[in-house]
């Protein structure tokens, strides 16, 4: 976007967000279900994501927001609405779970969090194309992406095939970028080259 805009790319420096990691609990054995992390807005992909559940799958959904009702209304039995969640209390619902759908609409302004903490936690990701997850997700390897809503079914499958290898890909992604050790040491050398330069 930047680049769009004029500015030379030899001055920009992307240094992603950042996790601590040590409330995640990566080496712990992943749980059945699929689970969505976010408010329940038509933004977020949470009705088309229920209308686009498979059958033989279970959906657990934490969160709320205006389509709560609309949402419950159009579920199937296999997805459960399990209400607002602190933030202390993710590590242990991704623990619990086989990976993280993140069906966004919109393109966010960095990595979302949520995923980041998916990351973390070792699990992977099936996202929506043309959100910041599945940007990352297709140059990571850490998930799989779809961008028809039929196709969604296929890419749990497919990450569900070959789990343990989307887990380490998700775990190593994670460690190799989304650290505070990595986010301090590239800010901290952005800012000597600053100050260098000034």
């Amino acid at each position: 976007m930047y680049s769009d805009a004029g500015l030379s790319l030899e001055k920009v420096r992307i240094i992603p967000n950042f996790v601590d990691g040590d409330e995640f609990m990566p080496d712990s054995r992943p749980g059945k279900d699929w689970i969505y992390l976010g408010r329940l807005t038509k933004e977020k992909g949470i009705e088309a994501l229920i209308q686009h559940w498979p059958d033989d799958k279970t959906l657990r959904v934490f969160g709320d927001g205006p389509l709560i009702s609309i949402a419950a209304d159009q579920a199937k039995p296999n997805i459960i609405f399990e209400g607002r969640v602190s933030r202390g209390e993710i590590p242990a619902i991704l623990a619990d779970s086989q990976g993280l759908v993140f069906p966004s609409l919109c393109a966010e302004g960095a990595v979302p969090l949520t995923y980041v903490e998916a990351l973390a936690a070792g699990r992977p990701v099936v996202a929506f194309s043309g959100n910041g997850a599945a940007d990352d997700i297709d140059q990571s390897g850490s998930g799989e992406t779809f961008s028809q809503w039929p196709d969604l079914a296929v890419a749990l499958n497919k990450v569900e095939s070959r789990h343990q290898v989307y887990t380490n890909r998700a775990y190593d992604h994670y460690r190799e970028t989304f650290t505070n050790e990595r986010w301090v040491g590239g800010i901290s050398s952005l800012y000597s080259d600053v100050l260098d330069r000034r």
